[in-house]
């Protein structure tokens, strides 16, 4: 049951954070600031979104991730294709340009 629980709620996730990545040139800003640990499922999610906003002409950004979740990042390329970002206003100009 707990199982069956947990891949509930990833497809759920999955689902809503793939609704905010539709649409023509969509813009998106992930907030990490609360995030205290990051999967590889989670690196997978944002990278496949980052591809599908990136090819519709979008824009997407990570904001304030903590200091090991911006390390993985790091480590894993993900901050070369998606730009981190600790300010909020520094992120919002870099979207609506």
């Amino acid at each position: 049951m707990g199982y069956c629980s947990r891949s509930i709620t990833n497809i759920t996730i999955e689902s809503q954070f793939y609704g905010y990545c539709t649409g023509e040139s969509p813009r998106v800003l992930v907030d990490l600031s609360d995030a205290e640990f990051l999967a590889s499922m989670g690196i997978r999610l944002l990278i496949l979104n980052a591809k599908s906003v990136f090819s519709r002409g979008g824009r997407m950004a990570l904001l304030r991730p903590k200091t090991e979740i911006r390390n993985r990042l790091e480590i894993t390329d993900v901050a070369m294709i998606i730009l981190i970002y600790d300010g909020l206003e520094s992120a919002e100009v870099m979207l609506l340009a």
